[in-house]
């Protein structure tokens, strides 16, 4: 009996203990909780706050910066593209004098560098593109995009002047002050009704039918990419292969130069054009299938930063913009498709064929 009552109060002790022991777990706990929940409330609000008022102090120094409207500028590079036309589409006749006289001569005599262009593209007729390619140490990649890309861009009406624009390694990637550059730039050298945007990391499906054109809207062209499995994550993705008509363009003041890192500039054009009542098409019923060549991954833009500029998009797209773009071009010159291809100019189909090469150096605009 004795033994009974011994094992008895031996396991009332030891339910006691456990539940001491669970009861002292439990409050351990809830301090631990309760510190990080004091963090969280104490500095998480804290820090979304510093974000914001960086920003706003941000655009407030643009506002002091900006001296043209987003109308100006869309209207000073109109009129750069109507005296630039007027040069592309003058020098059809001159060309076939030039012509004569190099067959008399037995040499090639060249009037200007408009003689480094296609018929197609001084055909007042024909559509002429811009094809914007932003870069960063990623030769290697462009080189394999194009190789496969610049067979489909050779059409009879078809005119596509071709741009690499690359950033230095003095800050952090900005690929959509990079997009601004280029068409700056080119809209000073060469006429164009609309632009394309790609990214050297995405290759047409072979096979597939392509739609490098100009679209009467913009158009996102890289639905269906490999690494996505080929599905469309949200409806705002307008990244990788983005073309749209240079007066959109211009009346969405071009990409903002905010975003510093990989990410949300395509986001915020979307937000853009959505403001100005310009919508985005895709191509139906059969979009073009991308694939996504190997990459290292670039460093990504701060997440929180990139959310509030998102929430911003309407008070910020008239001051961060074409109309605000910083930079320094170091290089501006204009090569053989063979020589960016590395292949000898003798085995090269395309020496005839030029791309532009652009060297940045983006500037930020200090806030004080």
């Amino acid at each position: 009996m004795s033994s009974k009552s011994s094992r008895f109060k031996r396991w009332c002790l030891y339910c006691i203990l456990v539940i001491h022991g669970v009861a002292l777990f439990l409050i351990l706990l809830g301090i631990i909780n309760g510190l990080e929940m004091h963090n969280f409330f104490s500095r998480g609000p804290k820090s979304d706050y510093e974000r914001h008022s960086s920003l706003v102090a941000e655009l407030k120094t643009l506002s002091q910066f900006v001296n043209k409207t987003v109308e100006e500028v869309a209207q000073e590079v109109l009129d750069q593209q109507t005296a630039i036309k007027e040069k592309f589409y003058n020098s059809g006749s001159k060309r076939h004098s030039i012509h004569r006289l190099s067959n008399f001569l037995g040499i090639n005599v060249a009037s200007s560098q408009m003689e480094m262009f296609t018929e197609a593209c001084r055909d007042a007729s024909n559509q002429r593109l811009l094809m914007v390619f932003p870069i960063r140490d990623r030769w290697n990649l462009l080189r394999s995009l194009l190789k496969e890309l610049l067979p489909l861009l050779q059409k009879p009406n078809l005119c596509v002047f071709k741009i690499v624009v690359e950033q230095t390694d003095s800050m952090a990637f900005n690929k959509a002050l990079l997009m601004n550059v280029a068409v700056i730039e080119m809209a000073k050298q060469v006429p164009f009704d609309c632009i394309i945007f790609h990214d050297v990391d995405l290759i047409p499906t072979s096979g597939d039918e392509v739609y490098y054109e100009c679209p009467s809207y913009p158009r996102h062209l890289s639905v269906k990419v490999d690494k996505l499995k080929y599905d469309l994550p949200y409806l705002g993705l307008i990244g990788g292969v983005f073309a749209l008509p240079l007066r959109h363009f211009l009346q969405a003041n071009g990409y903002s130069n905010m975003f510093w890192g990989w990410g949300a500039e395509d986001d915020d054009m979307f937000e853009r054009l959505a403001i100005v009542g310009i919508p985005v098409t895709r191509p139906m019923p059969n979009p073009t299938r991308y694939i996504m060549l190997p990459h290292r991954k670039s460093s990504t833009s701060d997440y929180q930063r990139a959310t509030l500029l998102l929430g911003m998009a309407f008070e910020r797209y008239r001051l961060d913009g074409l109309n605000s773009v910083r930079y320094r071009v170091l290089k501006n010159e204009r090569r053989s498709v063979c020589e960016v291809l590395g292949v000898n100019p003798k085995l090269c189909q395309l020496e005839r064929s030029h791309i532009t090469y652009i060297l940045v150096d983006p500037q930020k605009i200090e806030t004080h």
